[in-house]
């Protein structure tokens, strides 16, 4: 997929992809996200990585959706 950039692209992550070789000076960002049911365990344990001051600003209710 060639886009412009800050354009969000959203595929199956069942799909084959892949990146080629950075040949800018500029970043390449990317942000890989799973979606997983609540009563499922988290691919990676946020608990342990989240700081006290992130916690603290946390609703219940935000705590419950990131299961944290």
């Amino acid at each position: 997929m060639l886009a412009p950039a800050g354009t969000v692209i959203a595929f199956n992550s069942h799909c084959w992809h892949g990146g080629t070789l950075n040949r800018t000076d500029d970043l390449r960002r990317v942000m890989h996200m799973a979606y997983v049911p609540n009563h499922r365990k988290q691919l990676t344990d946020q608990r342990q990585h989240l700081r006290p001051e992130t916690s603290r600003r946390l609703t219940p209710q935000m705590k419950y959706l990131l299961d944290v």
